[in-house]
């Protein structure tokens, strides 16, 4: 989808000159996306693509959280009784 991706470090370092840790952290989730005038600020001067914001974990090269889910599909919590 993306022809090259960044690293969750290097995309929270940029993430971090314009928000708060906590609001990166939730925007590096996928929980909250930026604001459309800091999207286009990112593709201008950091060539981040408008659209990864849609799923910013496929854009991301070392998403723990996604790699772990892609090598264990069957990855299922366990229910304690």
């Amino acid at each position: 989808m993306y022809h090259s991706r960044m690293e969750r470090k290097a995309l929270k370092k940029i993430l971090l000159q314009y928000y708060a840790d906590s609001a990166s952290n939730h925007i590096l989730r996928g929980i909250r996306k930026p604001s459309y005038e800091i999207m286009v600020e990112l593709q201008k001067n950091h060539e981040i693509p408008f659209d990864s914001w849609i799923d910013i974990s496929k854009y991301i090269s070392n998403d723990t959280k996604q790699d772990q889910d892609e090598s264990n599909p069957t990855n299922h919590k366990k229910v304690s009784a």
